[in-house]
């Protein structure tokens, strides 16, 4: 997971993904205040169906200060195979 950054925005962003395919699962995650990305592993429960979902969304979540700030990302696509 990336994002881009205003120079001034110096705190960490905690990312969720939604709407996952039933089976699978994926922590959620903290980009680090001095970085830009963090990677999120996908798991795939042992009865997962095959599938491929095209509304998966990435949410982040931040605060500066006492602003708070959240944003989604577009929609991006995850294919389960055997």
């Amino acid at each position: 997971m990336k994002v881009e950054r205003n120079p001034a925005f110096t705190s960490p962003v905690e990312v969720t993904l939604k709407n996952l395919p039933a089976g699978i699962t994926a922590p959620n995650a903290t980009i680090p205040a001095d970085q830009t990305s963090v990677e999120i592993e996908l798991t795939a429960a042992n009865d997962a169906k095959p599938v491929s979902a095209n509304n998966i969304l990435a949410e982040g979540q931040a605060a500066q200060g006492s602003a708070k700030f959240a944003i989604s990302s577009g929609q991006v696509t995850v294919a389960v195979q055997e």
